[in-house]
């Protein structure tokens, strides 16, 4: 995951670490790191960098417990990561979708069959592509638990050859590319540059 997608996520995380203080509850450092997935030492880092600008306050409470809520300053911070959130998500959306239909046109030209490899939001930003684009895809390859490829094809008999894969996920971009590069060989494998992935073996 590059740099930018590390910051979305960390946004995403801070606003639902600020929506659990919204509530007023006595509730642990534990407890709210629990809650928005993160890690005890994270949710202490955030919550002192907003106690000292102003963004929440503690009350003590009992059995060694606390308070914590926004202020008025507080929300008006959580208002504008939403906003500052919701705006790199669209442009993300935008870039990502732009840079997929490249990459299908390109394939498109080659004759080449479709095969999507990977999960998550890329895989549906570039199957509006494909939409868009009116191209048929032959199958889709995901990663199981063991990090193993799950074959689903499109009842399609051709060889590997004239297949393009598509690498549509931010995950594991780089140990999919190294998987379909051992056994197909990197000649037909598309991605975006965001994805950062490097050919080096």
């Amino acid at each position: 995951m590059n740099v930018r997608m590390d910051l979305h996520v960390k946004t995403s995380k801070i606003i639902n670490f600020f929506s659990q203080l919204e509530k007023k509850k006595i509730i642990s450092q534990s407890s709210l790191a629990n809650n928005v997935l993160i890690s005890l030492g994270m949710a202490n880092a955030i919550l002192k960098k907003a106690i000292s600008k102003g963004f929440v306050k503690a009350k003590a409470a009992p059995y060694k417990r606390y308070i914590y809520y926004l202020t008025k300053e507080g929300f008006t911070e959580k208002s504008r990561l939403v906003r500052e959130y919701l705006d790199s998500s669209l442009n993300f959306f935008k870039k990502a979708k732009l840079a997929y239909q490249k990459i299908l046109i390109d394939i498109k030209k080659k004759n080449y069959e479709i095969i999507l490899v990977g999960d998550g939001d890329l895989a549906d930003i570039c199957k509006l592509s494909i939409l868009q684009e009116d191209i048929k895809v032959a199958g889709h390859l995901k990663l199981n638990k063991q990090k193993n490829f799950r074959y689903k094809f499109n009842n399609s008999k051709k060889v590997a050859e004239n297949f393009a894969f598509v690498i549509v996920e931010s995950k594991n971009p780089q140990l999919i590319y190294d998987k379909l590069n051992s056994s197909f060989g990197s000649k037909n494998i598309y991605y975006p540059k965001f994805l950062h992935i490097s050919k080096k073996q």
